[in-house]
């Protein structure tokens, strides 16, 4: 839940910046979805603990991991060309927002985002369980630099929209694709059981909604300092400000994912190929990256932030794992305006959630 303890960030002292309130909706009205990368949530709290059932024909090599936290089914597969993966997973509050998702999947390999005709174009049909689905392919690489190849069909249906990724190498992912669009034709999703509950992976959506809350819903609050304008999130962002100061203009954003995203190395390359600097290795990201301290989970990092600058512009990216999930802070901007609010960033960072 969005309301758990804050993260503790060893940072120095500062003087705390007046403030404004943020409404996050712990759960976004079903009148008005946003898109989440959260397992599917549904809505009867007996029946969101069911998971539901796959049938499927398992291709010769793929192996079964079973579910995990934020996938209902998983495999690894083991080639010639190195090792793949692939996993299902259903997600809320997608249906009708394919560009974004084409965007959500590039962003992963470090790849910048298409504009909409552009990502239409890159969507392919493909039928999965008999149904019209769609598919598209990414390639760019992942933490330390290694090439990685995504594979990723989905299809919206009345639960929610499925996802199904094929990932590793170039050469394994390509000597996998043929089992894995037939696979795709054998699945079959049938209702949760009381059987299947235990196993059921859960993690309740983070969403932004500028609507008031309907009444009884909880309600956690970001907290953004003075003279930091709300502005309406972009793509895969749960919150976002501009700064104006002195001529200068800066702007935070805030997202929220399942997964680290590429790791520290590849968010700070990204970040870095924003402002047109090269990539670095693990030696120079020491350079540029301040542990943070705090909370850690299942062998993930704890929170770091990253400090970047080239020229007149200057980047501060913070990333915090909290609760199972990774929430991702960046202020870019004219460098006089990110120096002047870099302490209201990190006391932002530290406020959250």
């Amino acid at each position: 839940m969005l309301c758990g303890a804050a993260v503790a960030l060893c940072l120095p002292a500062c003087k705390r910046p007046e403030i404004r309130v943020y409404t996050i909706l712990k759960h976004a009205p079903e009148a008005s979805p946003v898109p989440s990368e959260a397992p599917l949530q549904l809505s009867d709290a007996k029946a969101k603990h069911l998971r539901p059932k796959l049938d499927y024909q398992l291709p010769a090599g793929w192996k079964d991991l079973g579910p995990n936290q934020f996938s209902l089914v998983n495999f690894s597969i083991a080639t010639p060309k190195g090792e793949a993966t692939v996993n299902i997973t259903p997600l809320s509050g997608m249906d009708g927002k394919d560009a974004m998702i084409v965007n959500m999947w590039r962003s992963q390999v470090g790849q910048p985002p298409l504009d909409d005709a552009e990502a239409e174009k890159s969507l392919s049909p493909v039928e999965i369980g008999g149904e019209s689905g769609r598919l598209f392919e990414v390639t760019g690489a992942h933490e330390g630099g290694q090439p990685l190849e995504i594979i990723t069909a989905f299809v919206h249906r009345p639960d929610g929209s499925w996802f199904y990724k094929l990932q590793g190498s170039a050469e394994a992912v390509a000597s996998q694709k043929e089992a894995f669009v037939n696979f795709l034709k054998t699945v079959k999703v049938k209702p949760g059981t009381e059987e299947t509950a235990e196993t059921a992976p859960t993690a309740p959506p983070r969403s932004l909604e500028k609507n008031p809350a309907e009444p009884g819903t909880p309600v956690t609050h970001m907290v953004a300092p003075e003279g930091w304008k709300e502005q309406a999130p972009g793509q895969m962002q749960v919150a976002k400000f501009t700064v104006e100061k002195d001529g200068g203009h800066a702007e935070v954003s805030v997202s929220i994912f399942d997964s680290d995203t590429g790791g520290t190395l590849g968010n700070v390359n990204r970040w870095r190929r924003m402002l047109g600097l090269g990539d670095v290795d693990e030696n120079g990201l020491q350079e540029c990256v301040t542990t943070l301290g705090g909370a850690h989970f299942d062998g993930a990092p704890g929170p770091i932030l990253a400090d970047l600058t080239n020229e007149n512009r200057r980047l501060l990216g913070a990333i915090v794992p909290r609760e199972g999930k990774w929430w991702f802070y960046k202020m870019v901007g004219d460098a006089p305006v990110v120096n002047a609010e870099h302490d209201a960033f990190v006391q932002f960072v530290k406020n959250q959630p």
